[in-house]
């Protein structure tokens, strides 16, 4: 009981985004990011969670327009890289399935598609707001992909993981209770 009340607290507390927000552009962040290449390849992960693997331009091209959107040093101190961008991490990807829902629909094993290459087009730029104990905006470019949504649709899952666009996380801004 004890632990179930001590998860739920946690729960509560990360604050987990589930809606988007569609910003207005930062200039030049669309334009940058479409000089990169729109291709990855399809990768699984040990817990089952499927990825587009793309390249690392995502984050590290487009990190200094940002510093310069954000450009007081009180402002820049609250950026970060992803998670994921790492020297363990996985590194810029689009998540495509999660582990979770292929073993709900009974998948147990990796996907044959794996490795192969797949495309996708930049649609608009646009964040998920986390609030609680640590509130950050994570600063996504939504994409669509015809050919991740048919794969997700083989294997009989809804449009998007997570109920939330195919997306390439860019930079976290951290925020403060005062700016609410």
């Amino acid at each position: 009981m004890l632990k179930t009340i001590v998860l739920a607290l946690v729960a509560l507390n990360m604050g987990y985004a589930n809606r988007i927000h569609i910003k207005d552009p930062i200039k030049g962040v669309l334009e940058e990011a479409r000089l990169i290449s729109p291709t990855g390849i399809l990768k699984q992960k040990g817990n089952g969670d499927v990825y587009l693997d793309i390249s690392n331009d995502y984050i590290s091209a487009l990190y200094p327009i940002y510093e310069l959107r954000f450009s007081t040093l009180w402002e820049r101190a609250k950026l970060s890289y992803p998670k994921d961008y790492t020297p363990n991490g996985i590194g810029a990807h689009i998540l495509v399935m999660t582990g979770k829902e292929l073993k709900e629909r009974g998948v147990w094993y990796f996907i044959k598609e794996c490795n192969q290459e797949y495309g996708f087009s930049l649609d608009k730029e646009g964040y998920f707001s986390y609030e609680g104990f640590d509130a950050k905006k994570l600063h996504v470019l939504i994409v669509e992909s015809e050919g991740l949504l048919a794969l997700r649709k083989k294997y009989g899952l809804k449009d998007f993981p997570n109920n939330r666009p195919f997306h390439i996380c860019t930079i976290y801004q951290h925020l403060y209770e005062d700016e609410w």
